[in-house]
């Protein structure tokens, strides 16, 4: 296994297995006091929703809505674009997210492309081209209908407990003045760390002391992966885009939606602070 793949498992699998974990600790209580069969019906839908079966709730969830009569016309030239390159309605179904500044598609579901409101308003305003709109709709296009995004909401789900942690920790380490000591301390956690491990195994408490190493040393390994530089992988939009020729122009695309965004606190926070 590879650097890279090591890297990347790392940042995967560090946010699911700690939100699985609080999950495990938080969902036996709530059953007991609302009754398994009260829960049963929702945890089919929510299975079902994130592993796309009902794409037009999964998109409901993800922000996408149905577009107007002049959001249509407005997107009509890119979805030309789109249906000649064999990417367009009705093999995907194109919804808008309004209120979303990128300028960049977003997918859900199986066959789900969402187009941004940045996106729109761009195109309204003549910023970008037809083509270049049509770039990132073929790029969100080619990559859902690998089922390349499928499970992520799922993914999203389990790991939200970890995000959530990790917004609020990240706020309030922004917030404090002795912001500085705290992420020094983080940087530090081995020795605390160490001595739970120790006084674990000295107590006759050998799969607390493995667990806790465990812990300490994936926290390491997270940090460690996510700041390691590391080119991102091609994905099938990206291989799509590359046979038609518009690659550039979605280059440019995630350039002026990354610098729009400049400044602006992400949508989900993370431990950045604390890395």
């Amino acid at each position: 296994m590879t650097i890279t793949r090591v890297r990347r498992a790392l940042l995967e699998a560090v946010p699911l297995m700690s939100g699985a974990a609080i999950w495990l600790c938080v969902l036996p209580p709530l059953l007991a006091r609302i009754g398994t069969f009260a829960v049963i019906p929702l945890a089919v839908l929510a299975l079902s929703v994130a592993a796309g079966r009902h794409e037009r709730l999964s998109a409901y969830f993800a922000g996408g809505r149905t577009p107007t009569p002049d959001e249509q016309t407005l997107l009509a030239p890119a979805l030309t674009l789109m249906c000649r390159a064999q990417h367009g309605p009705p093999i995907v179904t194109l919804l808008v997210r309004r209120g979303d500044r990128n300028l960049t598609a977003d997918t859900s579901g199986r066959r789900t492309v969402i187009a941004p409101g940045g996106l729109l308003n761009a195109l309204a305003r003549g910023t970008i081209s037809p083509p270049e709109a049509a770039a990132t709709l073929i790029h969100g296009a080619a990559t859902v209908l690998s089922g390349h995004t499928r499970p992520r909401l799922l993914r999203a789900v389990v790991r939200a407990p970890w995000d959530l942690l990790a917004g609020g920790a990240a706020a309030t380490v922004r917030a404090l003045p002795g912001g500085p000591l705290i992420c020094g301390m983080w940087h530090l956690r081995a020795l605390p760390g160490g001595l739970a491990v120790t006084n674990s195994a000295l107590t006759g408490h050998p799969v607390m002391a493995v667990v806790t190493a465990v812990i300490v040393g994936l926290s390491y390994g997270w940090t460690w992966a996510r700041s390691t530089p590391s080119r991102p992988q091609p994905t099938p939009g990206d291989q799509a885009l590359a046979t038609l020729g518009l690659s550039d122009a979605h280059e440019r695309l995630i350039a002026e939606s990354r610098a729009l965004n400049d400044g602006r606190s992400p949508a989900v926070p993370r431990l950045s602070v604390l890395g």
